[in-house]
């Protein structure tokens, strides 16, 4: 999954970048694992295959529709792609990755 995450981290903030949105787009993420970590019912729920694309998607819209077009975007490609049960991963590797190139070390 290591792979598979970095993937998406990677191509999530380049994205973000060549849009200027890299900090708040990290922000809507760290907010969305936040969300993910205190109700990991719902975490079980957007990843689970009892939903189909259109509910998925729906339910992505309605929760998250507060974020910016960037954001929704990386939550409707994981959706259509059935990655969302990776979500909470690849944010951690966007920080990380942020984190690398301000050259910051987390304590």
């Amino acid at each position: 999954f290591e792979v598979l995450e970095r993937t998406y981290a990677e191509a999530i903030y380049a994205a973000a970048e060549k849009e200027g949105v890299v900090d708040s787009v990290l922000a809507e993420m760290e907010a969305i694992l936040a969300l993910l970590l205190s109700n990991p019912d719902f975490a079980t729920v957007i990843g689970s295959a009892r939903l189909n694309l259109e509910q998925r998607r729906e339910l992505l819209q309605r929760v998250f529709r507060s974020v910016g077009e960037t954001t929704m975007r990386v939550l409707q490609v994981l959706a259509t792609r059935e990655r969302l049960r990776y979500l909470q991963g690849v944010i951690r590797r966007l920080r990380r990755l942020h984190d690398e190139k301000h050259g910051l070390v987390r304590v």
